[in-house]
C-alpha cells in the first residue's frame, strides 16, 4: 500500500511538473505571438504610410500639372480677349454707348 501512496505521489509530482511546464511554455508561446502581431502590425503600418506618400506625391504632382495646364489656358484666353478688344475696341464702346441710349 505504500509503495502505491509513494507512486501516487510520484505521479503527482511528475503530473504537476509537466502542468507547470505547460503553462510555461503557452506563455512563451503568447509572447512571441504578441511579437509577431506587433511585428505584422508595424510592416503594415510601414507600408501603408510608404503607399501613401506615394499616391500623394503623384496626386501632388498632377496638381501642379493640372495647375500650370490651367494658368497657360487663363492666360491663353486672356490675351486673346486683349486682343480682340484691341483689334474691337471701337466698336465694342460703340455697341454699348447706343445700347445705353436706347435705354
Amino acid at each position: 500500500m505504500e509503495n502505491v501512496i509513494k507512486k501516487l505521489s510520484e505521479i503527482e509530482s511528475v503530473t504537476e511538473k509537466i502542468m507547470e511546464d505547460v503553462s510555461n511554455q503557452k506563455k512563451r508561446m503568447a509572447d512571441e505571438y504578441e511579437e509577431r502581431c506587433k511585428a505584422f502590425d508595424a510592416e503594415t503600418d510601414n507600408h501603408t504610410a510608404m503607399v501613401l506618400k506615394k499616391i500623394r506625391q503623384k496626386l501632388e504632382a498632377r496638381k501642379e500639372t493640372d495647375l500650370s495646364n490651367m494658368q497657360r489656358r487663363a492666360d491663353t484666353l486672356i490675351k486673346r480677349a486683349d486682343s480682340y478688344y484691341q483689334k474691337n475696341h471701337q466698336e465694342l464702346s460703340l455697341k454699348v454707348y447706343n445700347k445705353l441710349i436706347r435705354m
